[in-house]
């Protein structure tokens, strides 16, 4: 080889498949042989999956862009709901005022003894909302073959929080990735396994996205 361009040359063909048989084995030979060609060949391999890498993660901030777009629409659909809802319930709180000052028939004390009486707390459950605010480990209820958790899932920074998904997906990487759609958290599976517990303090408050590799599905969590 005269100089790095016969060796840029050589190892692009050899790259495309398209070097015949006996050029093949004196690529390997020289390969061997040559350190200045096998310099260029690894700086070549390592460009190629910077590439590769800058690639993705592109095509992942945009995915991660698009949901949040949407998340922000439903937002805003579900904010006008409730204020309409309110609407409603504050116009027929006025109207029973009103029908109420104009027939007032019976004095405020029969009033208030014919409403139904209110409904009394659920026995043994007053109280007990430490019990779900310093929870130590967030799961489902009940086994579902399904992706968990997801956006309804509260959690917080000092949770043990477990993850599961569909027993069908065969997978290797569970990743985890920040708002900005920086990678956060990326962990082997074995073969078999269908669930990872992340321990607390892992995740600090604010919002994630997760999936399991080669898959499509993007699930939003918010950790507070």
């Amino acid at each position: 080889m005269e100089n790095q361009h016969d060796y840029a040359e050589l190892i692009e063909r050899f790259l495309e498949g398209a070097l015949s048989d006996d050029e093949l084995v004196f690529f390997k030979k020289q390969l061997e042989s040559d350190p200045e060609m096998a310099e260029v060949y690894r700086q070549r391999i390592a460009l190629q999956e910077l590439w590769v890498e800058s690639t993705r993660r592109g095509m992942l901030k945009k995915q991660i862009g698009q949901v949040i777009a949407r998340e922000k629409q439903s937002v805003r659909a579900r904010r006008n709901i409730w204020l309409a809802a309110a609407a409603v319930v504050v116009l027929s709180v006025i109207g029973s005022l009103l029908i109420f000052n104009t027939r007032n028939t019976k004095p405020e004390e029969q009033y208030a003894a014919g409403q139904e009486t209110p409904l009394p707390a659920t026995e043994g459950k007053q109280n007990q909302m430490n019990e779900y605010g310093n929870i130590d480990i967030v799961k489902p209820a009940k086994s579902v073959d399904d992706f968990f958790p997801d956006e309804y899932t509260p959690m917080k920074s000092n949770d043990t929080i477990v993850f599961r998904w569909p027993s069908s997906m065969e997978t290797r990487y569970l990743t985890i990735y920040n708002s900005k759609g920086e990678l956060v958290k990326k962990v082997t599976i074995k073969k078999k396994i269908k669930e990872y517990m992340l321990l607390p303090g892992v995740l600090k408050p604010g919002i994630y996205y997760w999936k399991m590799m080669n898959d499509s599905t993007l699930i939003r969590i918010t950790v507070q």
